[in-house]
């Protein structure tokens, strides 16, 4: 999808001497394939629905022209600018409005430079300006991630190299003025590429396996080996990343450990809560900044209301409080049998790692603090040097 792009930049500014007709005859088998596969991959039920950050353009082409408008500036200030977008999600609204509002700021400039330095005056120029930016839209669908821009970065490149070649080469006449700024800040964009973008990703890929190792040994590896006696059923409340428990179990036989009969969480992530004995068979979670997930669901779509009931394996969940905004603060799941049975087993995190949390009585509750997640994986890094 991201090649149709590059395909409608080349018709539109390199085959200019063509008749119209003759470009829209030769695009027309390309858009039929996107087409075909697109109804194909929608009535096999692929796609995606109801998800705050997976936003399909066609069941839903409100939501994702409301998305595109923050995200692909975001994610092109990461592409020309070296201004990361990975934590872009993790912002309330307003600081993404102000993030991506100073990123359309900063390319405006951008623009002027090149246009100003005569970085549009070739067909070629507008053939890669065009095609970088065509191409960068689908990726819109989903989070921004900095590696989401490498398609459109083929023709970002080529449009760096053409603005930074012809301002070398007439770079003694642009002097003073605006003139004088767009070749500086050209200048400053070619550095950031040219030197700071290759040390930058030396430097990140040498952190990497730190970090990965991190995130294993203080999640999913933290949790001790399930019996092989009898069955077992893990029940997660706070781990480090509630939304990628799924992975764990993967990780967990791919280092040789010996994985519960289930696995699940119960809390979102690594804020404070508190964990209350109902009865025999029930607990109460309550989460007072609400249980938010960036890839769970969309609340403003489909909002929380008190009453509403889910299937969590044989555990239901019922939503017995909401937030302003929707989003459920306290859950009570029901258990299929006593909590208290042997097969279950539940476990917390703390800031100095995974405890296993003993049941309290009925009636009685447990408090469970935050922990800083950033904090404990550098602890971890500091304690292995």
């Amino acid at each position: 999808i991201q090649t149709m792009g590059y395909l409608l930049a080349y018709s539109l500014f390199l085959e200019g001497d063509r008749p119209v007709r003759a470009r829209i005859k030769a695009l027309t088998p390309f858009v039929l394939l996107v087409l075909i596969w697109k109804a194909t991959h929608g009535h096999l039920g692929y796609g995606s629905f109801g998800s705050p950050g997976y936003v399909d353009p066609t069941s839903n082409p409100a939501r994702f022209t409301g998305l595109l408008v923050l995200r692909l500036p975001v994610l092109m200030a990461a592409q020309w600018l070296g201004i990361s977008s990975m934590m872009f999600e993790q912002l309330d609204r307003i600081t993404q409005y102000i993030y991506a509002g100073s990123a359309v700021s900063l390319l405006i400039l951008l623009v002027y430079a090149i246009y100003r330095l005569g970085g549009f005056s070739s067909a070629l120029g507008r053939f890669y300006a065009a095609g970088a930016i065509i191409s960068l839209i689908p990726a819109c669908a989903g989070y921004p991630f900095d590696r989401l821009t490498v398609n459109s970065d083929i023709g970002a490149s080529g449009m760096l190299a053409i603005v930074i070649l012809q301002t070398w080469q007439h770079r003694a006449q642009l002097k003073g003025g605006m003139i004088g700024f767009a070749k500086w800040f050209v200048y400053l964009i070619g550095f950031v590429h040219l030197v700071v973008f290759p040390i930058g990703k030396v430097a990140s890929s040498a952190m990497m396996k730190a970090l990965n190792q991190a995130g294993e040994d203080l999640a999913p590896l933290a949790l001790p080996d399930a019996a092989t006696a009898h069955p077992e059923d893990f029940v997660l409340i706070n781990p480090p990343a509630g939304e990628a428990v799924y992975y764990y179990p993967l990780t967990r036989q791919y280092k040789g450990r010996i994985n519960p009969a289930t696995m699940r969480t119960l809390g979102p992530n690594n804020q404070a809560m508190t964990l209350t004995r109902v009865d025999e068979q029930s607990l109460r979670l309550t989460v007072l900044t609400g249980y938010r997930g960036s890839i769970a669901r969309d609340v403003r779509l489909q909002p929380f209301k008190v009453g509403d009931t889910m299937h969590m394996g044989g555990i239901t969940v019922t939503v017995e409080a909401i937030t302003e905004d929707k989003v459920p603060s306290v859950a009570l799941f029901r258990f299929p049998d006593s909590v208290q049975s042997s097969h279950w087993r539940f476990f917390t995190w703390a800031q100095d790692g995974v405890h296993t949390l003993a049941m309290p009585a009925i009636g009685q509750s447990v408090k469970i603090a935050q922990y800083d997640i950033s904090k404990a994986v550098m602890d971890y890094i500091n304690k292995k040097k």
